[in-house]
C-alpha cells in the first residue's frame, strides 16, 4: 500500500509527454503485480521520454529497493532533492524517499538522520511524524514511536488513522484503557467523516419499497425483483432501490441483470461500497474477470485513500477443493483482533455450514520483531503475514487454531495462499502448529 501511495503522491510532479505518463502508469501496474525489474524497465523509459518528470524518479527507488539496488535508489532521492530547489514540500518529500533506501540498505543512523530533516523542512510535517513513528516501530522503539504519534496527533488530530494505530500500539504494550480511549476517538472521528459524507437525508421511502424491502429480507427475491423494478421506474434517482434489484438479481442467478442493476446503483451514489461490493460479485459470477479485475483495484485504491470505510468487504473468489464450496472474501482494511485481510469460508457441501475457516493475518505483536529482520522491506511499508486455520468442532464443542505458513516476504500472491489452502483442505498440507480449545473460535 505504501509503495502506490507514494507512486500517487509523486504523479502531481507530472510530464507533459504522453509517452512518460504511459510508461509510469504501466511501471505502477507492474509494481502492484510485484514484477520488480518490469516496472524498474517501465520507469526508465518514463525518464528517458522526460529527464524532468519527478513522478518517475520518486517512485523508480521504490523498483531500485525491491531490487535491492540500494545506490541507485539514492541516487533516485538525491536528484529528487536537488531538483526540488526551494520547494520545501518537495524537498521533504525527497528526504523521505533517500531514508527508506537508506534503512532498507541497513543504514538506520543516515535514514533517521534524513527523516529529522524532512521534519524541519516540511510545510506540514504531520505526514512525516507519521513516517518517524513507523520507522520507530520497525526499529522496536516503542517510546519513541509513541512519541512520534503523538506529535503527529497534535499536528492532525482529526487523522481517524492515527488515532487507530496509537490505539493498538497502546493495547501492545498492555495500556488497555490508553488503548479504548484511542479506539473511541478513532471510530468517532469516522462516524464524522461518514457522516459528511452522507447524500441529504431522503424523502420517507414509499410503501412499495417498503414492501420491496421486507420481501428481500424474507429472501422472497423472486417476488421482490418485479416489484423493486416498478420502484425504480417511479423513482428513478432511488439508489436504494437499485441496490436491491441487484440483489435480488444475484440471488436469482441473473448476473448479468446484476451487474447492469448495481452500476445503476452507482451512478446515483459512486463511493457506496455496498455497490461496489455486489457489483464485483456479480461480475465474479458471471465470469467477467477483466472488468472485474479492473474495479477490483479501483476499490483497492479507493480503500488505500480511505474512502471505503472500516469493515468493508467483498467476494474475491469462489472455487471447490475436495468437493467443499470455497468463498472468499476481501476486507478492504486489516479486519478483526488479529486483522485478517482475506478468509476462506469452507462449506460443508451437504447443510452448507461453514466449519472452516483460513485466513491471511498479519498479528501486530509480530510486526517489530520482523521489521528488524527484513529492513528492506519495513522501509516499503510491508509487513509479515500468517496463514492460520480455525477449525470448529460441534460435537466435542472444540475450536482448532492452526498456523499453516509464515510469509516474511511481505504481502503474498494471492494465488500462493489459494494453493495452500487448497493444500489443507484436501488433506495435502501439514501445520506448522495446532491448538486445541473449547472456548470460542479465536485465539
Amino acid at each position: 500500500m505504501v509503495l502506490l501511495l507514494c507512486a500517487a503522491g509523486a504523479a502531481a510532479q507530472g510530464s507533459a509527454n504522453p509517452a512518460a505518463v504511459e510508461a509510469w502508469k504501466q511501471g505502477n501496474e507492474k509494481l502492484r503485480s510485484q514484477d520488480w525489474q518490469g516496472a524498474l524497465e517501465d520507469f526508465n523509459r518514463a525518464i528517458a521520454a522526460d529527464p524532468h518528470y519527478m513522478a518517475a524518479y520518486q517512485v523508480r527507488s521504490t523498483a531500485e529497493i525491491r531490487l535491492q539496488k540500494y545506490p541507485e535508489a539514492i541516487a533516485d532521492a538525491n536528484h529528487a532533492i536537488e531538483a526540488a530547489g526551494g520547494n520545501p514540500a518537495l524537498r521533504a518529500n525527497g528526504f523521505e524517499s533517500r531514508s527508506r533506501a537508506e534503512e532498507a540498505a541497513g543504514d538506520f543512523e543516515p535514514a533517521l538522520a534524513d527523516l529529522n530533516v524532512a521534519l524541519n523542512v516540511a510545510p506540514q510535517p504531520g505526514a512525516v511524524y507519521m513516517a518517524l513513528a513507523d520507522f520507530q516501530g520497525r526499529r522496536g522503539q516503542s517510546d519513541a514511536q509513541m512519541t512520534a504519534l503523538a506529535q503527529a496527533l497534535t499536528l492532525t488530530p482529526e487523522n481517524r488513522f492515527l488515532w487507530s494505530r496509537r490505539a493498538a500500539l497502546k493495547r501492545q504494550l498492555g495500556d488497555s484503557a490508553g488503548a479504548d480511549a484511542d479506539a473511541a476517538r478513532a471510530q468517532a472521528l469516522t462516524d464524522e467523516y461518514n457522516a459528511a459524507r452522507q447524500k441529504p437525508k431522503p424523502a420517507p421511502p414509499s410503501p412499495a419499497l417498503l414492501e420491496a424491502e421486507g420481501l428481500v429480507r424474507a429472501q422472497r427475491f423472486r417476488d421482490a425483483e418485479p416489484k423493486l423494478r416498478q420502484v425504480e421506474a417511479a423513482e428513478p434517482a432511488n439508489e436504494v432501490a437499485a441496490n436491491l434489484e441487484g440483489v435480488c438479481l444475484l440471488r436469482l442467478q441473473k448476473y448479468s441483470d446484476a451487474e447492469k442493476a448495481f452500476q445503476r446503483a452507482l451512478a446515483l451514489d459512486p463511493h457506496d461500497y455496498h455497490d461496489f461490493s455486489g457489483l464485483l460479485e456479480a461480475m465474479l459470477s458471471e465470469g467477467h474477470m477483466a472488468d472485474r479485475d479492473k474495479l477490483l483495484q479501483q476499490v483497492r485504491d479507493l480503500a488505500a485513500q480511505g474512502e471505503i470505510p472500516q469493515g468493508a468487504s467483498w467476494t474475491l473468489d469462489r472455487f471447490t477443493a475436495a468437493g467443499r464450496p470455497v468463498e472468499v472474501i476481501e476486507f478492504a482494511h486489516f479486519n478483526g483482533r488479529f486483522l485478517w485481510k482475506y478468509v476462506f469460508n469452507v462449506a460443508d457441501a451437504a447443510t452448507g455450514s461453514v466449519l472452516q475457516q483460513y485466513a491471511l493475518e498479519s498479528d501486530q505483536l509480530d510486526q517489530a520483531r520482523w521489521a528488524q529482520a527484513h529492513a528492506q522491506a519495513a522501509a516499503l511499508g510491508e509487513r509479515e503475514y500468517s496463514l492460520d486455520g480455525y477449525i470448529l468442532d460441534p460435537a466435542k464443542k472444540t475450536t482448532t487454531h492452526e498456523t499453516l505458513a509464515f510469509y516474511e516476504d511481505g504481502f503474498p500472491k494471492y494465488a500462493d495462499v489459494r494453493q495452500r489452502v487448497t493444500e489443507m483442505i484436501e488433506g495435502k498440507g501439514k501445520a506448522l502448529s495446532a491448538t486445541t480449545t473449547t472456548q470460542g473460535r479465536g485465539r
